[in-house]
């Protein structure tokens, strides 16, 4: 999503006044990041359930270039991303060079190797629409092969699969992200503690060996996992839906990282 590779961690101790800022301005990026995520996952679902194929019919990379027939349905969409992005504001807590103190997040050129940083915290809130929809496209079809909606059709149950599939999905992501957010602005080591123990590990799902984190994932695992089957043994089934969690715990494991724990500065 913001993601890629690893470096040198950046911590930031809220007892210390000179960092006290830095680190409630990065904890209200990465907050921010997470409630795009969020919203722009909910305008895709909501658009693609009123699509009639199994093909994606909304397009979170372009919306205005979506082909779902619906036009109402489409015009809500582009609408619907258009406020997601409109409520990002990363200068909220803080200006824009706070950026470079906090570890350069993100990766302003995917194609080329490794971070490419952005000029600052403006340049990245840029940058986080194309980001996550990148990210987000790279589960879909997916979904569609295990629900089996490819290739394309209407048949009612594949396109019942991949709605309650993705809505469960989004569901898991946002649940588990919230236990990392939490993990990363522990410093009383009551929910990870990721405050003062910045490491690739420490708030990473399946990685971690903190208790009180593993916790949180499992109880969010369990909630998402108590759904399965979806559509029974033609849809999604249970170990297909723990490969789906794999592929979202990796890339949520990235974007945590990079936002908190690693410093991609030049």
């Amino acid at each position: 999503m913001l993601v890629a590779g690893a470096v040198s961690a950046v911590v930031l101790d809220p007892a210390v006044p000179a960092q006290r800022a830095l680190q409630k301005h990065r904890a209200d990026v990465n907050s921010q990041v997470a409630k795009y995520i969020d919203c722009a996952t909910k305008a895709l679902l909501a658009c693609e359930k009123k699509g009639t194929s199994t093909a994606p019919e909304c397009d979170i990379q372009n919306p205005a270039a979506s082909t779902i027939a619906d036009a109402a349905a489409k015009a809500k969409f582009v609408d619907a991303i258009g406020t997601c992005t409109s409520k990002l504001d990363f200068l909220k807590k803080g200006p824009a060079s706070d950026y470079s103190l906090v570890g350069c997040p993100g990766d302003s050129d995917p194609v080329t190797p490794g971070d490419q940083p952005y000029a600052d915290y403006s340049a990245l809130q840029a940058g986080v629409p194309a980001a996550v929809a990148d990210a987000i496209v790279v589960v879909t079809p997916i979904l569609q092969v295990l629900c089996d909606g490819s290739p394309p059709n209407s048949e009612p149950l594949p396109l019942d699969c991949q709605a309650k599939g993705a809505q469960l999905l989004s569901k898991y992501l946002k649940g588990v992200g919230k236990c990392q957010s939490k993990c990363e602005n522990d410093y009383k080591g009551t929910k990870g503690n990721g405050g003062l123990t910045d490491s690739p590990g420490q708030c990473s799902i399946g990685l971690s060996s903190d208790p009180n984190f593993n916790a949180c994932i499992a109880n969010e695992k369990s909630k998402a996992q108590a759904k399965m089957p979806i559509d029974g043994a033609v849809g999604l089934t249970f170990a297909e839906f723990q490969s789906l969690e794999v592929a979202v715990d990796t890339s949520l494991n990235n974007t945590n990282n990079d936002g908190y724990n690693q410093n991609d500065c030049p």
